[in-house]
């Protein structure tokens, strides 16, 4: 822990353009206007971003994000943690854990690694999502498909690839 942050932080709000913060246990941080960096460190942290495009990282312990207003990038660890984009176009990394991914408003990108992650409030449309780990889970939460099997009447094969059709003009390459 650098110096200066032996006691711990229970609330910070931040206004500075790249402001970065490191935390212990169970903390709550919020950034404001500007850019912000905020960080977790361990424990079970809630972190919220502001006004403008900010990054939050989650480090040990099951986090709680919210990106705030603008395109924010939320990237966690191997934890079970719970991202929420906000407003705006959002990246939302799962990490290894089992997660909870909430798009939010915009167009919004999903990446999923080890863990059972779940997709809520994602708009085919104009959200993507990326799988970048093997035995993963994906979770379809999009009305109309309410069970496996209305999934695979909307399957198909192409080529290597299965493809999920939504509607006319949304699908799912896996």
């Amino acid at each position: 822990m650098p110096e200066g942050f032996d006691s711990k932080i229970t609330s910070v709000s931040a206004g500075l353009l790249h402001t970065t913060f490191l935390t212990e246990d169970g903390d709550v941080l919020s950034g404001n206007r500007g850019d912000d960096i905020v960080s977790g460190a361990g424990g079970d942290d809630r972190l919220k971003g502001g006004t403008c495009n900010d990054t939050l990282l989650g480090r040990d312990g099951d986090d709680r994000f919210n990106g705030g207003w603008a395109n924010d990038k939320l990237d966690v660890d191997t934890s079970d943690d719970r991202l929420s984009g906000g407003r705006g176009h959002d990246d939302l990394d799962g990490g290894d854990g089992d997660d909870r991914l909430n798009g939010g408003w915009g167009a919004d990108n999903f990446v999923f690694n080890g863990g059972r992650d779940a997709i809520r409030n994602f708009d085919p449309g104009c959200d993507w999502w990326f799988w970048s780990h093997p035995g993963d889970q994906i979770t379809i939460d999009i009305e109309g498909f309410d069970n496996f099997d209305d999934v695979i009447a909307n399957a198909s094969q192409e080529g290597q690839n299965t493809v999920i059709e939504f509607n006319e003009d949304d699908s799912l390459t896996l």
